[in-house]
C-alpha cells in the first residue's frame, strides 16, 4: 500500500464494512451505523505501518429514523477475523503480483 496510496481509502471502507455487517446480522434489518475512521499511515516510531483508528456508535438509526441501542459488545474474534479477510481481500483483488 506504500505504492498505491489510494487503497488507504479502501481500508476506511472495510472498516465500515465490518462494523455494519455485525449490526446486520445481529439486528436484522436495514440499520445505519455512526462511524469515524482516521487512517494513520505511521506508528509512534515514524516506520511505514497503516492502520486505522474508528469510533463508531454502540447503536443505529432505521430508515425511520428511528434510534435504536441493542448491541454494547462486538466481540474480538470477530472484529480480528472479519478484518482479516477484508484486507486480504483488498491485497488480493489490487496486487496480481507473484510475490504478494
Amino acid at each position: 500500500m506504500y505504492k498505491k496510496r489510494e487503497l488507504l481509502k479502501e481500508l476506511q471502507d472495510a472498516t465500515y464494512g465490518v462494523i455494519s455487517h455485525y449490526y446486520k446480522k445481529k439486528i436484522k434489518g436495514n440499520h445505519e451505523v455512526g462511524l469515524i475512521a482516521a487512517v494513520h499511515t505511521f506508528g509512534s516510531d515514524l516506520k511505514w505501518n497503516p492502520h486505522i483508528h474508528a469510533l463508531f456508535t454502540e447503536g443505529g438509526i432505521d430508515k425511520n429514523n428511528k434510534w435504536f441501542k441493542k448491541l454494547s459488545h462486538i466481540p474480538y474474534k470477530y472484529l480480528r477475523k472479519s478484518w482479516q479477510k477484508l484486507v486480504l481481500d483488498i491485497i488480493k483483488t489490487n496486487f496480481k503480483d507473484r510475490e504478494t
